[in-house]
């Protein structure tokens, strides 16, 4: 709630300034996630036939390019295409095994946002955006792994992505500065939600020798859910001190 607040705060500051266009800024980021359970992406767990499955997100990373496109002194349209990795422990438990094994998903995003600013001096702003993200899946995996021993061969983990392209919401908040050289630094985090899960986990605990007969089955959504540290550095400068008159750009 205060989050939420605090972009629309933002927002209405930003609605207040007047047009003008500005040059496209671009660079890059990483983004660790972190394991958070206020998201519904805290450890999942069932019990079937004295077979106990557990499933915890773990932390993962996302990670690829911004760019933001200023219409307003303090509104810009931000976008960015990233690669995100999201991991998972799975434990198995009964009355004769306790093993854990982690597996993951992939997916592209492509977040379109709303982005306001407030200038706090020359070179520092605080930043706020919101807006849509679309999660693209292309691929189920199993686990596990083919080519894993026969140590792993206690369960059987496959993963069924819901839809290609699931939207969500996501937003941001941070912190930009501008360096000496024209480029420019950003820390803050973001919220991703998409509108439905991304991946169901369809598990099945069975014997480790042949002809591995089904002890249990279980299933759980991975809904993809994430909080993320964001790191970005910009390479072009944020210019605000041009505006377009004919011919190209010029001093305000």
């Amino acid at each position: 709630m205060r989050i939420g607040l605090t972009w629309t705060f933002l927002l209405l500051l930003g609605l207040g300034s007047y047009a003008q266009p500005y040059t496209l800024t671009g660079g890059f980021q990483v983004k660790p996630i972190l394991a958070s359970s206020f998201l519904r992406t805290g450890p999942q767990t069932d019990s079937v036939n004295f077979s106990r499955f557990t499933v915890t997100q773990t932390p993962g990373f996302s990670l690829g390019f911004t760019l933001k496109n200023q219409f307003k002194e303090r509104l810009s349209l931000e976008f960015g295409l990233l690669m995100s990795q999201r991991n998972f422990r799975l434990a198995i438990s009964d009355s004769t095994i306790n093993k854990t094994s982690d597996f993951r998903f992939n997916s592209f995003e492509i977040p379109v946002l709303l982005q306001t600013r407030v200038s706090l001096n020359k070179t520092n702003d605080l930043q706020g955006a919101i807006g849509l993200n679309f999660n693209l899946t292309n691929r189920d995996y199993n686990y596990p792994a083919l080519t894993a021993g026969l140590s792993e061969a206690y369960y059987k983990n496959y993963l069924s992505r819901h839809f290609g392209i699931m939207p969500g919401i996501m937003g941001n908040l941070g912190w930009q500065k501008e360096l000496k050289n024209g480029h420019s630094t950003y820390i803050g985090a973001s919220l991703s939600l998409p509108f439905s899960w991304l991946y169901k986990a369809y598990i099945t605990h069975q014997d480790d020798l042949p002809p591995f007969a089904p002890k249990a089955q279980k299933q759980f959504d991975l809904r993809g859910n994430y909080l993320t540290l964001d790191l970005r550095y910009y390479l072009i400068k944020d210019r605000t001190d041009l505006v377009y008159k004919p011919g190209g750009y010029g001093e305000y």
